[in-house]
């Protein structure tokens, strides 16, 4: 089944955590897309989790919150051939 998991996991991915990651992996299939800071504190705590291998995110600066944004796209026709 596609899946994609977004939110903010109120903890910092730069602190480590691979045990979660790896829960991730093994629980639901996926692998985590975001690479990058995603606070204006420079903290990552805004992921995204997916199985299918064509989705992408990418962090956009958002000026009203100390978050930023993350626009996740995929081909959702190649969705059905390209789990993960």
């Amino acid at each position: 089944m596609p899946l994609i998991i977004v939110g903010d996991f109120n903890f910092n991915m730069f602190d480590g955590h691979p045990q979660f990651i790896e829960f991730m992996k093994t629980t639901f299939h996926c692998k985590q897309l975001v690479h990058e800071v995603t606070t204006k504190f420079k903290t990552q705590l805004d992921l995204v989790f997916s199985n299918i291998q064509d989705v992408k995110a990418e962090v956009i600066f958002c000026p009203w919150s100390d978050h930023y944004t993350i626009s996740v796209t995929y081909d959702d026709k190649a969705c059905n051939d390209r789990i993960l």
